[in-house]
């Protein structure tokens, strides 16, 4: 006789919600299982004289929950060894969001079992009808299965198995991240059990303050706050900006007109990191973004590619090129990341028939002194670099003395660029960033300068009726004060 799993939905806890088959099927069962006694229909089930077990002992023994839909999809198929119809039993609709559901209809498969649903009403219908709201468009979310992110962000939410407070706590931060503190949200206890149904309405940050039990759902109302913060509602607005009836500046910009304010947007963020100012960093950052987004746009209106692509192709890069994070490859350490980083950089660039040479995808826009420590860097990862700093040291010794000796401007101009290497490569031997270092330099140079003008200013004299060694001393004032 061929075998038979029939999987019964016991809807939301009311004896009187339970459908006639459902009833029909619990009645006649010979070996019926009950996911969980947790559930108002079990005490019913009692009453009625109904027979049956319970899976709840894989919750007490078992520390995650993906172990113990394990243990109890293995407990149910183990059952056939003595009966041909098993009955499993388990709380609202058995296909909404019922994970041992899911995992018995595919272990059922392997073994040649047949699989019937008795459906049931699900908890979800008797929340619709609680709080008299139409469902369509509501994400519903599992609370033991958030996702990483809020993709969910600003969107009507129903958050089942909310079903302690430390579930809360996580849940409530987690919503924190996208949602006001103050957004009102809805706790729902035992929903569709008669008499026992509680719907409690609180700020967000009060979530975790109320009592949860295995019946309790959070409704979050959808918010216009989260749309201001998405990606997309930037792209949104370059869009209408960009529109005939948007502004006349910005529908003029194209890629060429758009490359300085990306320069000077890039090297503001890099001010910002170097004056370790996190506010101004938050807004140059934004800035910087904007850049990106902008040609986005422009991009996607000449049907080049958009800025969903930007982001797919990068997140598919960040994967592909850390093979020992979302691969099997082993590495040892920083050098040898880097090392696998070029190849696979190479072999993409061989397979879309691109220059394929070490140093050929180095962007030759770079400010000259990246450009340096780059081709530096890159060449040094495949040996070509000195043994030891000191060689360094000896390297820039001749190349000033080189200087030296140049004669004409264009052996000077060539020796001043060979020194500025070698110092570049000093650098890199000494851990500094050289376009980091030099900024440094400059922003100090522009404060201390700034004094030499107050002190100028304050005397009531002019530039020219100060000597060169009167102007230093201010510049060593300044120093002092550790401008």
């Amino acid at each position: 006789m061929s075998m038979h799993l029939k999987i019964i939905g016991l809807g939301p806890g009311s004896w009187e919600d339970l459908t006639l088959r459902a009833r029909q099927e619990l009645f006649q069962s010979k070996c019926l299982i009950f996911r969980t006694e947790q559930h108002p229909m079990v005490a019913k089930a009692v009453e009625q004289g109904i027979k049956f077990t319970s899976c709840d002992k894989f919750y007490d023994n078992t520390n995650t929950f993906p172990e113990v839909y394990d243990n109890i999809c293995k407990h149910v198929i183990e059952k056939f060894a003595d009966n041909n119809i098993v009955h499993y039993a388990v709380p609202g609709h058995p296909l909404v969001l019922e994970k041992t559901v899911t995992l018995l209809i595919a272990e059922a498969k392997q073994h040649n079992i047949k699989v019937s649903i008795i459906s049931g009403i699900s908890v979800l219908d008797a929340i619709y009808s609680s709080l008299k709201i139409d469902p369509a468009g509501i994400s519903v979310l599992d609370a033991l299965n958030m996702p990483k992110k809020a993709v969910w962000a600003g969107q009507e939410l129903l958050i089942t198995q909310v079903y302690n407070k430390l579930t809360a706590g996580d849940l409530k931060l987690l919503l924190l991240e996208e949602y006001s503190a103050e957004h009102q949200v809805k706790v729902l206890k035992a929903v569709g059990v008669a008499g026992q149904e509680q719907v409690t309405e609180v700020p967000l940050f009060q979530l975790d303050w109320q009592d949860f039990d295995h019946l309790t759902s959070v409704y979050v109302p959808a918010t216009d706050e989260i749309a201001t913060s998405s990606i997309w509602r930037l792209e949104e607005i370059l869009e209408i900006l960009r529109s005939p009836a948007g502004c006349p500046w910005d529908r003029e910009q194209t890629h060429q007109s758009l490359q300085t304010p990306l320069l000077e947007e890039s090297y503001e963020v890099l001010e910002a990191l170097q004056l370790e100012n996190m506010d101004m960093l938050c807004e140059e950052l934004g800035d910087l973004l904007l850049q990106i987004a902008f040609h986005a746009q422009i991009a996607r209106e000449n049907s080049h590619f958009s800025l969903k692509d930007i982001i797919l192709g990068i997140n598919k890069k960040m994967v592909r090129r850390h093979p020992h994070v979302f691969g099997n490859i082993m590495v040892s350490d920083t050098g040898e990341v880097l090392h696998n980083w070029e190849q696979i950089k190479l072999r993409e660039k061989s397979e879309g028939k691109l220059p394929a040479g070490l140093l050929d995808n180095i962007t030759t826009t770079l400010p000259a002194l990246m450009q340096a420590e780059k081709v530096q860097a890159k060449a040094a990862r495949v040996g070509f670099d000195w043994d030891h700093i000191d060689q360094v040291w000896k390297k820039v010794s001749e190349e000033i003395e080189e200087l030296h000796e140049a004669k004409g401007q264009d052996d000077i101009t060539e020796e001043i660029g060979d020194v500025l290497f070698a110092v570049v490569n000093l650098a890199r031997f000494l851990k500094v960033d050289c376009e980091l270092a030099l900024l440094q330099t400059v922003q100090k140079f522009k404060r201390r300068f700034r004094y030499i003008e107050k002190k100028v200013r304050v005397s009531g004299k002019e530039f020219s009726q100060f000597t060169l060694q009167e102007l230093d001393g201010f510049w060593e004032e300044a120093k002092k004060i550790s401008l």
